[in-house]
């Protein structure tokens, strides 16, 4: 349900959108980018069963700023990054 919720964000972006799976607050989250900004976070907390528990999605400008300093990397779907990353 997670990855459905995340593919329809995206389609709506207009093919500007794109997810960045990463490690949040030392869970499981994604990046949601719209062109090159950054428009949100999707944190997911698991349940015992591995099953999504609650995904908590960020969009607050605020709360933002501290994910986009940090060393995460956008990448595009299909792009090599092992030549430059």
């Amino acid at each position: 349900r997670a990855a459905r919720f995340l593919a329809f964000v995206v389609k709506r972006l207009d093919g500007q959108g794109r997810v960045v799976i990463s490690e949040l607050n030392g869970g499981s989250g994604a990046l949601v980018y719209a062109r090159d900004d950054l428009i949100g976070a999707v944190f997911v907390e698991p349940a015992d069963d591995g099953r999504a528990a609650e995904i908590r999605w960020v969009r607050n400008p605020e709360k933002l700023v501290g994910l986009s300093s940090t060393a995460v990397t956008p990448s595009f779907p299909g792009e090599d990054r092992s030549k430059n990353p």
